[in-house]
């Protein structure tokens, strides 16, 4: 799955995807001056999912991982699922991981091996799955 738009300086201001750096003058080697997940994205999540979300991409931004998009509005060939979140690494245009969340449980699959995971009970498990945080000292929710 493609980003919305080409991540460059161009077009900093009006990227749908969601970045720790994002609209930032600061070099990206700032994460603690990250910003909010818009309250238009990721609607089927809750308060908390939303808030453990953004604090796992300002943690795990410095493993690699560069942002993540709400992919579930986009057109799909049918219904898929309540919630679906592209991550990206840096520098790459498509996601490697989509988060998939429908009823309660959670999936993630790897996109460069087509991988799915068994379904696991939180958004919190899913995204371990993809870059596990110490929670005690890095994570706090």
């Amino acid at each position: 799955m493609r980003r919305s738009v080409r991540n460059n300086a161009d077009t900093a201001s009006n990227r749908p995807r969601h970045s720790p750096a994002r609209d930032t003058a600061l070099p990206r080697t700032r994460p603690d001056l990250a910003r909010s997940l818009p309250r238009s994205a990721f609607p089927a999540l809750s308060a908390g999912e939303r808030v453990y979300l953004e604090e796992w991409l300002r943690t795990v931004w410095l493993r690699g991982i560069d942002a993540v998009e709400d992919l579930a509005g986009r057109p799909w060939p049918c219904t898929v699922a309540e919630t679906i979140i592209g991550v990206f690494r840096q520098g790459e245009d498509e996601a490697g991981w989509l988060v998939v969340g429908q009823e309660g449980q959670w999936a993630v699959a790897t996109c460069a091996t087509g991988d799915v995971s068994p379904p696991v009970a939180s958004l919190s498990d899913a995204l371990s799955l993809i870059c596990p945080i110490d929670a005690a000292s890095e994570l706090e929710v």
